[in-house]
């Protein structure tokens, strides 16, 4: 079973490694986070990861970084039951690192 998950990891982080790689050294850590927050597991961006939370391609397009800001942190705050666990623990460094990610 363990050789199956890890396999499974390995396979989603190969799908993502092009877009870590290819973004602008501004938005790498983003990138990177994005995929260490495992985001990719719920969300698609760019046509990559899965179909379970919303689409985030052009999440900044609909939504204010305020807002994008609020949902990673506290998702309890636009949903009462999300499906999303909140990440209160990640700086606002990290926050906003991922915001430039996603407008990238």
């Amino acid at each position: 079973m363990k050789k199956r998950t890890t396999m499974a990891i390995l396979g989603i982080m190969s799908i993502f490694y092009p877009i870590i790689t290819g973004c602008a050294s501004g938005t790498s850590d983003g990138a990177k986070l994005f995929t260490s927050e495992r985001c990719i597991y719920c969300h698609t961006f760019k046509g990559q990861g899965a179909k379970v939370g919303p689409e985030l391609t052009d999440v900044t397009k609909r939504r204010s970084d305020d807002w994008i800001r609020d949902q990673i942190r506290n998702p309890k705050l636009h949903n009462p039951h999300p499906g999303m666990p909140g990440h209160e623990y990640l700086s606002s460094k990290e926050i906003n690192a991922i915001i430039q990610f996603l407008k990238s």
